[in-house]
């Protein structure tokens, strides 16, 4: 591990947080395959064998690494982000951990369900963003994405924790999109549409295809372009337009999340003649 870390070699490192299953694992392998280093951060040693058999042709040139995280715990944060030497620049980090509870009406949900999930949702994405930030900022430089998810934006039922951890993400999101903005470190979030993740019930997941970490996945490896320039930004893999360029050449405030009332549309309309 601290080999591959180490090396001189001018690859971009990225940290995937949560790259043992769903889409963090299909992102860890489709970077590798475009040329990244990628250190991925697992819950268990069951994400850390399916990684390790997933990326075997990266472990053979030493690109892939993997360690154990668990993201509501301070410590383990900052030990998983201290396996990055302080000569290895870090280019981006992408945070997909992340839990569902059981789902049932929020009047049936125990405080210590509803506690398990905010400490790994947003309080786990807090402390990467933290140690992140922390990492970039002498660099000046860096590409953080997070996961919103189903609930963010719009009301969906028996899943109170959740959504309110994933909506709570996206304005995280946006305020230190807003402090970093004068380090050329971009910080976005993707909604990544239905997935067929262990998180998904069983209907959902025989409704998603295979094929549905495509959009993601394409769209989170375009936010971690050096070029990049937006910031701030919640972007649905499935409903924007990103693959056109004119999407990423407007500085257009609308991708956020927001209020949508006559004050912010006056707002957001200032911003746009600018």
């Amino acid at each position: 591990m601290d080999e591959m870390l180490s090396s001189a070699q001018h690859r971009p490192l990225v940290l995937v947080v949560g790259g043992g299953s769903g889409l963090g694992l299909r992102l860890s392998r489709t970077l590798l395959a475009h040329g990244y280093d990628v250190l991925v951060g697992v819950r268990s040693q069951e994400g850390a064998d399916a990684i390790r058999i997933a990326g075997g042709i990266g472990m053979g040139q030493r690109r892939l690494s993997v360690s154990q995280i668990d993201v509501a715990s301070e410590t383990s944060v900052e030990r998983f982000f201290d396996l990055v030497p302080g000569a290895r620049q870090l280019h981006g980090v992408v945070i997909c951990a992340a839990i569902a509870p059981t789902p049932r009406p929020f009047w049936e949900t125990s405080l210590a369900e509803w506690e398990r999930v905010i400490a790994t949702n947003l309080m786990g994405t807090f402390l990467c963003l933290r140690a992140a930030a922390q990492r970039m900022m002498d660099a000046r430089f860096g590409r953080i994405v997070t996961l919103s998810g189903g609930g963010a934006t719009s009301v969906r039922d028996a899943w109170s924790s959740y959504a309110t951890s994933k909506a709570a993400v996206v304005r995280l999101t946006e305020c230190v999109a807003h402090e970093l903005r004068n380090y050329d470190i971009k910080v976005n979030a993707v909604a990544p549409g239905l997935m067929p993740t262990r998180m998904a019930d069983a209907a959902s997941r025989a409704a998603a295809s295979s094929r549905a970490f495509d959009a993601p996945v394409a769209l989170i490896e375009k936010l971690l372009s050096e070029q990049l320039s937006i910031t701030g930004r919640l972007i649905s893999a499935v409903h924007d337009d990103w693959p056109c360029d004119e999407f990423w050449a407007t500085s257009e405030p609308w991708y956020t999340l927001r209020r949508v009332d006559e004050h912010l549309l006056d707002e957001l309309q200032k911003e746009c003649d600018q």
